[in-house]
């Protein structure tokens, strides 16, 4: 699975490329094998990124990686953050479990992540996801209530099919201003990158699981979603921080 999406991103077309130099690094002697990529982006003036990571053993894995740190720290570059695929904003993480048990997810055996803190990584972020029994009988109960007046000009709206590439574009907006965090080791990126990244990774960005909510004629807010299996997985909700 990684492969197949490593693949589809490392093709030149991938707008990435404008913004970035890096460096492959592979490690294959008695100790196993091993591969990362260093990447130096333009935007990001004190920060290296190790990404696209694969080792046999927890030997070959350290080894590359002291490797491609070592080749960033030459450059001047003050902290390296990984694993961080490019600018795929749903590849910054290691998945905890050895399963992937929801598309979108990273895909890993889980002594990866020993492998990153032998090389002298520390954890930066924490993500946890959880699954609600009776999420219907939930929205019974809030709908049931009386809502707070004072927010009739708040209307919620579904992804337009008309004009797909101007509320694309508004998603980008959001994502962009909601989650700046984000910027602290994944660049805050083009529209153009988040176009060829969401292509590449359905069904995880589905227009029929996408709304917003408007104020007027200000968009501040979005849910996405995507059906899978029995399931409906929210993908992300954000909102403008002055709301």
């Amino acid at each position: 699975i990684a492969n197949s999406i490593w693949r589809r991103h490392l093709q030149p077309k991938n707008p990435l490329w404008k913004q970035v130099v890096a460096q492959s690094f592979i490690v294959k002697d008695r100790s196993g094998t091993a591969h990362v990529m260093a990447i130096v982006d333009s935007r990001l003036s004190t920060i290296g990124l190790v990404g696209y990571f694969g080792a046999t053993t927890e030997a070959a894995g350290v080894k590359v990686l002291e490797q491609a740190c070592e080749w960033l720290k030459r450059r001047g570059l003050q902290d390296v953050y990984g694993p961080i695929n490019g600018t795929i904003t749903s590849d910054y993480r290691f998945n905890l479990s050895d399963d992937c048990r929801i598309p979108g997810e990273p895909v890993n055996p889980s002594w990866y992540i020993d492998v990153f803190h032998k090389a002298g990584f520390d954890t930066f972020n924490r993500y946890v996801s959880g699954i609600a029994k009776n999420p219907y009988l939930y929205v019974q109960i809030v709908t049931s209530k009386k809502l707070i007046t004072g927010f009739e000009h708040i209307t919620l709206r579904a992804f337009s099919t008309k004009h797909p590439k101007k509320d694309l574009a508004t998603y980008h907006m959001l994502m962009n201003s909601i989650f700046p965090e984000q910027s602290i080791y994944c660049p805050i990126i083009s529209l153009a990158e988040r176009t060829f990244n969401m292509a590449t990774q359905n069904p995880i960005f589905n227009t029929d699981y996408c709304y917003f909510l408007d104020d007027g004629d200000k968009t501040i807010g979005f849910i996405v979603a995507y059906p899978f299996e029995d399931k409906l997985v929210l993908k992300t909700i954000g909102l403008l921080p002055d709301y």
